[in-house]
């Protein structure tokens, strides 16, 4: 039977999308609430667990994040989507680079938001040489047709100096949008 304090959190995450209640505003409370959430309800599912990871990543517990995210006994590919994507909105690049390792070593799909943030990662980490072997991996899974991920691809190369490569990207991509070109346009600047 979920406590008192599980019902509470869950509320304030559906009604508010923020934790900026007069019930959670104490983040000791928060933490307490939150695993209690996680273990108390016997029917609890990954979507859960997964919407409380993206909530305590935007607010940059990144340790709460992990411990969730490791103490969990399914997994799926959000898991480890949000956990990436979290990872680098943290400035925490090089670990969502090592996580999404994981991931592959684990068998998971990626997707284009996985490989839209982990691309950006690599951008960030001007990690040319990582970008490429996960441009290897998105023609194999076969995502390179994915406009999403086509622009995560000519940022990557831009960021990386390599605009030869962002170029290649960009003409072979089969749909364009505004973002394509501002993405190809900074490269160039």
């Amino acid at each position: 039977m979920p406590t008192a304090c599980s019902i509470i959190f869950l509320n304030q995450i559906s009604s508010h999308g923020t934790l900026s209640s007069p019930f959670i505003q104490n983040w000791a409370v928060f933490l307490k609430c939150m695993g209690k959430y996680c273990d108390e309800i016997p029917e609890r599912n990954v979507v859960m667990c997964n919407t409380m990871i993206i909530r305590l990543m935007w607010r940059g517990m990144v340790e709460e994040s992990k411990r969730l995210f490791h103490g969990l006994k399914e997994r799926d590919s959000i898991s480890w989507t949000t956990m990436i994507s979290g990872l680098m909105k943290n400035g925490m690049e090089r670990e969502a680079v090592d996580m999404f390792r994981e991931m592959i070593l684990a068998g998971f799909t990626m997707d284009q938001f996985t490989f839209g943030s982990i691309l950006t990662a690599c951008g960030s980490l001007l990690a040319f040489g990582e970008g490429k072997q996960i441009h290897a991996y998105v023609i194999r899974t076969d995502h390179k047709d994915n406009v999403f991920v086509g622009n995560a691809l000519v940022d990557m190369y831009s960021k990386c100096k390599s605009i030869k490569y962002g170029e290649t990207v960009f003409e072979r991509m089969t749909q364009k949008n505004v973002v394509s070109w501002i993405a190809m346009l900074v490269g160039y600047g």
